[in-house]
């Protein structure tokens, strides 16, 4: 699923490819426009799970990189976005929901080189601080660093490292507990045939996309208001959130969802989250393509957007579900 949260993007890379025109049968498939008052129904609900705080503290983490590929985690828990492209990325992204609770926490950071390099190259760059704004609704003039940052060291070409890893840690106070959520959870390394599963669920996942079911997929994600919880989302949030995704929408040009193939298996979140990412850009495998213009269609150039998902088997249950 796309996370619900209003994020801050100073630069941000569509990814961009050669391809041939592929075309999908829409058939009785219905709009994002007709299914817009069911989904608002959806997200009024939702909202209505949500619980009013007093205080809306707020932590990002500000994430610059540069002539690398960089995945991020807070708590061993994935962020929803990878930054995966050769190209220089910046984001000042929210960490609420990975958090879920006051106290210490550690955030940290994958680094790998760019497609095609063997190691990290001199050229690389990598800047990662934790902020912290007291109120969700104040300026963001007001945020503060509030731990050491995270980057590379000088002589990183030198090391000649196909891989460099590197965390610190944080204090966080929040006005929510939602540890549960994993504490409970059960450890999926102990799970004989995870991958069969897991495979299972993101193609369910992948089902909604093929028939453009949005109403279908948010019935389906309404036990994770937590997130929405986590962040302070409003009522407009959710809505937009729910009814403004393209990977939903049928008449976008060109679309199609690229199949579940050429995958490796991440197993996070201390052993209880699983996720599928390409084995070739390291982003999330479920994807669809389709042209922004008549023009970059006849030029064959396409765009790709993705959907994070994170699976974990609560408490109780005997299937994998969606984490975010």
């Amino acid at each position: 699923m796309k996370q619900r949260i209003i994020f801050f993007i100073t630069f941000l890379v569509f990814t961009k490819c050669q391809a041939q025109n592929n075309s999908q049968n829409q058939g009785q498939i219905k709009t994002m426009k007709e299914q817009k008052i069911e989904l608002e129904q959806i997200a009024k609900h939702e909202f209505s799970l949500l619980t009013d705080y007093k205080t809306k503290p707020m932590y990002y983490l500000q994430i610059n990189k540069s002539a690398c590929r960089v995945l991020v985690r807070v708590d061993d828990i994935p962020l929803g976005f990878h930054f995966v492209r050769d190209g220089g990325e910046s984001m000042l992204y929210p960490i609420n929901d990975c958090l879920m609770k006051s106290g210490k926490h550690t955030y940290s950071v994958d680094v790998y080189p760019m497609k095609g390099k063997p190691y990290i190259t001199k050229d690389a760059w990598v800047n990662i601080k934790p902020v912290y704004l007291s109120n969700k609704d104040d300026s963001l003039q007001k945020a503060s660093i509030i731990g050491e940052e995270l980057s590379l060291p000088k002589n990183i070409e030198e090391q000649q490292l196909a891989h460099y890893a590197t965390s610190n840690t944080i204090e966080a106070t929040l006005p929510f507990d939602y540890s549960s959520r994993l504490t409970g959870a059960s450890d999926l390394r102990k799970i004989s045939n995870l991958e069969e599963l897991v495979i299972k669920r993101y193609n369910a996942i992948r089902e909604y996309m093929v028939k453009c079911d949005a109403v279908g997929f948010e019935k389906s994600r309404l036990h994770l208001y937590p997130n929405s919880d986590m962040v302070y989302l409003t009522e407009d949030n959710i809505i937009q959130s729910a009814s403004g995704d393209e990977t939903f929408d049928p008449t976008i040009l060109g679309r199609e969802v690229l199949p579940i193939k050429d995958y490796e298996m991440v197993i996070c979140g201390n052993g209880k989250l699983a996720m599928l990412l390409t084995k070739d850009e390291m982003d999330d495998i479920l994807q669809v393509k389709y042209f922004e213009t008549k023009e970059e269609q006849q030029a064959g150039a396409y765009t790709i957007s993705t959907t994070a998902t994170l699976l974990y088997l609560p408490k109780g249950s005997k299937q994998l579900e969606m984490f975010y």
